[in-house]
């Protein structure tokens, strides 16, 4: 690399000290970590700045602190917005404005049952002028009466917003069905000079508007109403521009269209797009033997409630489900007046699977789905499910062969990559793009063509292909392009079942003829006039054995990994070189309360503390065990010190490695591995019944010897529900794995926990010691670690799972995460640490504490 040159040292010396202070080295190195913390600092400051900039135009403090904590925590810079609202509350008159500072942060987080607890104690006008998008937002997701009465009244407080705000309100009353207050924000907009909207706020313009005056749907005499899935919601996010998208429906309609004597309409272009594509499939995929009339409708997969469906329309539901409009409401169940059969169907957002919707899987199952994430996951939940590949695999059928359409031009197509993903001896290169506004804008039938057009020229054009989109990936290979999938997160849930493939596979085959052996008879007794429950019947039927192979798999036994730690040993080699300090002699295990901490160098204060206000408020004799790594004897002897009446006993873990790295893949930079010394807990101290675990990053507020006593009822471990379910840990949990193990991992946890749990927070922890060594917790979980690289919590989660004592909130309070009210513990789960500068929740008391010492 090419040395710097002294002008450049010079004025990043400049800017650097400029962004990080006077203090630093006075000849600061060129350094790109630091340039890109640099980067932070300064946009950071820029956002804070910005606030006095905006005072100094003459803005109210609640509009200018709204838009400096909207800015941070865009960034993110969490932290210093919470800081920030915080301390304008400190100033006078700042009550206000730190309310409405706490609600955008809050809002942008997507707390927003917080939120509302903000937003319904402000007047409507103050809403109206600083933040009218965040309160209609808070106020719609609370989903009471209450809520959609104060959304409209802020909504139509239409004084001083400017057009995008107008915008923003209108396509989220859309979307909760208020089509007349919308239709007023609209006409308000269209009243006012032109011109002040972005691009991307005239598309989503043109999309309420289109809403607000659905076409009517009319069926000709005869005809089969048959739903054709489309992406044009009023939420311009929503609104798909993603060609994959397309591809996925041009996979259905290729199906539909097999029925050769069957003749088709639709609006908008779709019944002549039919007709074309009918007269392209090769007479070994044609079924002759239906004969009838199928009008197509265009069925929105986010909004179909807003959609004029014809009566008795049956919808062939697939592909990634689904998708919250404005980030607030799932639109499903679908439409009343749909009939779905659900083939290739994902489950992603896990939100949408609400007791509504899995009822309603039921009641139209079994569930063919894409991937076997979603088979697993709906089989968790009590949903029939099995495993169909996806719709995309059967798009050869409207393409002629490999070998009669490739031209042999020898091109190589790099699809939303960089074009060095083809490799360095590729000669032609083509980079193509399946994500662009042009195709946002397009109509449902526009869609379609362009994805025709687009597999046409892949086919024709390309030797091979490299992506990372599924959807292109997986047509590319059925019309015989071979395909390099390439992707950062190889357990990612869409792709369980789905990878591998290449064309003349004898998997995809089997997939292919599978999804067109299910869709075929389905599809001639819907339009042969057969009634919804025969057509339900004949889908249980055709899919009973799949079902059935599904569960069989789903539930086959899985063996608990070994582990290649020598658990004796590291166990052996940290008790014998553990310290000792304090009355140990006079113990009574009868009474003493064990509290264990695990923490590092980096930890010191903050442990401090938190031991000085666990002895402070506990009622009854403590014992303390520190697992502890990078602890000096000198930091030993000085807590030990602090607190001479207590025993406490440092147990050196240094030596001891969790895998290869050190540290399992799951355990990120920002976590000490200390937290994973806590699992061998039930073998080091293998005298004592029982523990409280805690993180460092707490206070306690109450009495401990009272938790420790809590009844566990025969359960192995009492913790908190933390605030998002199991299920989505275990989504997250295994996308840097193998497919084969993450789909292993899932499968494990949905079978021996089931669906609709929480997940834990295992900073706080009352453990069971005794039963945990009498389940073999350590070796099961070392071992689990070992192969699935899973962290501390995770492995607490997979052993208890929702077999576990709950503790309450109070007792493991999250102010960064949920509203507090008089904690017994609290505990910085997240930003915002006591110890650091700015302010955070609850910062004096630890600070009381810390004064102590």
């Amino acid at each position: 690399m090419r040395r710097p040159d002294a002008w450049y040292v010079g004025e990043w010396s400049r800017l650097a000290k400029a962004v990080f202070g006077a203090d630093v080295d006075a000849d600061l190195a060129v350094d790109p970590a630091r340039a890109r913390d640099a980067v932070r600092q300064a946009l950071r400051q820029r956002a804070q700045a910005e606030f006095g900039a905006a005072i100094g135009r003459g803005e109210t403090l609640e509009r200018a602190l709204a838009r400096s904590v909207s800015d941070l925590a865009t960034l993110p810079e969490y932290h210093a917005a919470w800081a920030m609202a915080e301390g304008i509350g400190r100033v006078p008159e700042g009550a206000e404005a730190s309310a409405i500072g706490h609600a955008v942060l809050l809002h942008r987080r997507r707390q927003l049952h917080r939120a509302w607890t903000i937003v319904r104690e402000l007047s409507d006008e103050a809403l109206a002028r600083s933040i009218p998008v965040e309160a209609v937002d808070a106020a719609l997701a609370a989903g009471t009466a209450e809520g959609r009465r104060r959304a409209l009244a802020i909504a139509t407080s239409a004084t001083g917003m400017g057009a995008a705000v107008l915008v923003d309100l209108a396509g989220r009353l859309l979307a909760f069905e208020e089509r007349r207050a919308a239709a007023e924000l609209v006409t308000a907009l269209r009243r006012r000079p032109p011109g002040d909207l972005d691009e991307r706020r005239r598309h989503a313009l043109t999309l309420i508007e289109r809403w607000l005056e659905p076409s009517a749907m009319s069926v000709p005499a005869g005809a089969v109403p048959i739903g054709v899935i489309g992406y044009g919601s009023p939420d311009p996010v929503l609104t798909s521009g993603n060609l994959g998208d397309s591809i996925q429906t041009l996979a259905l309609v290729g199906n539909l269209v097999r029925l050769s004597n069957v003749t088709f309409t639709g609006d908008a272009g779709l019944g002549e797009l039919a007709t074309e594509l009918q007269g392209r499939i090769p007479a070994e995929l044609r079924i002759p033997d239906v004969a009838g009339a199928v009008h197509l409708v265009g069925v929105d997969r986010d909004f179909s409630s807003a959609d004029a469906i014809p009566p008795g329309t049956w919808l062939v539901a697939f592909g990634w489900h689904m998708h919250p409009l404005f980030d607030l409401r799932y639109d499903f169940p679908y439409h009343t007046d749909i009939r779905p059969v659900f083939l290739s169907f994902h489950v992603n957002r896990l939100d949408m699977l609400s007791d509504e919707a899995r009822e309603y899987l039921r009641r139209h199952g079994p569930i063919g789905c894409r991937d076997w994430s979603t088979v697993f996951l709906l089989l968790s939940a009590g949903i029939d499910a099995f495993f169909s590949g996806c719709l995309t695999m059967t798009i050869d059928g409207l393409y002629p062969s490999r070998e009669a359409a490739y031209a042999g031009s020898g091109m190589v197509g790099i699809i939303d990559l960089p074009p060095d993903a083809a490799g360095r001896d590729a000669q032609d290169v083509r980079v193509y793009s399946h994500q662009s506004d042009a195709i946002r804008s397009m109509s449902l039938t526009e869609g379609l063509r362009a994805a025709d057009a687009a597999m046409a020229a892949y086919q024709r054009d390309l030797a091979r292909a490299v992506t990372g989109r599924l959807h292109a990936y997986l047509p590319l290979t059925s019309v015989g392009v071979p395909v390099e999938f390439r992707t950062g997160s190889p357990g990612d849930v869409r792709f369980a079942g789905l990878t591998g493939f290449q064309p003349g596979d004898a998997r995809l085959a089997e997939l292919r003829d599978g999804i067109r052996g299910l869709l075929a008879p389905i599809l001639a007794k819907v339009v042969g006039g057969a009634d919804e429950a025969e057509v339900y019947a004949t889908w249980r039927d055709l899919t009973r054995d799949r079902v059935a192979e599904a569960r069989a798999r789903f539930q086959a036994p899985i063996e608990d990994p070994p582990t290649t730690i020598d658990i004796d040993a590291a166990v052996a080699t940290s008790m014998a070189a553990s310290r000792r300090f304090g009355p140990h002699e006079e113990v009574d295990p009868a009474t003493i309360t064990d509290v264990v901490l695990s923490f590092d160098q980096n930890l010191t204060l903050s442990a401090a503390v938190l031991v000085e206000s666990i002895v402070a408020n506990a009622s009854g004799p403590v014992r303390l065990w520190v697992l502890a790594r990078g602890l000096s004897g000198a930091y030993q002897e000085w807590l030990a010190g602090a607190f001479p009446a207590l025993p406490m006993t440092f147990v050196p873990c240094d030596g001891i490695s969790y895998g290869p790295r050190g540290r399992p893949r799951r355990v990120p930079a920002r976590i000490t591995v200390s937290t994973m010394d806590r699992l061998l807990l039930p073998a080091m101290l293998e005298d004592v019944a029982r523990v409280v675990y805690l993180d460092v990053d707490m206070l306690m507020l109450d009495d401990i010897c009272r938790l420790a006593g809590m009844d566990l009822g025969g359960r192995p471990v009492g913790a908190r529900d933390s605030t998002v379910s199991e299920a989505s840990e275990w989504q997250r949990a295994g996308r840097a794995l193998a497919e084969p193990l993450a789909s292993e991992l899932r499968r494990r946890m949905g079978v021996r926990h089931g669906y609709g749990n929480p997940a834990l927070n295992a900073g706080l922890l009352v453990m069971d010691l005794d039963r945990m060594r009498r389940d073999g917790f350590t070796p099961t979980s070392l071992g689990l670690v070992e192969r699935y690289g899973l962290h501390d919590q995770d492995t607490m989660l997979a052993y208890v799972g929702p077999d576990r004592a709950v503790i309450e909130p109070r007792w493991n309070a999250m102010p960064v995460l949920e509203d507090v009210r008089d904690p017994s513990l609290i505990h910085w789960a997240s930003f915002g640490k006591p110890w650091e500068p700015e302010l955070t929740y609850g910062q004096d008391r630890w600070l009381e504490y810390a004064a102590r010492l």
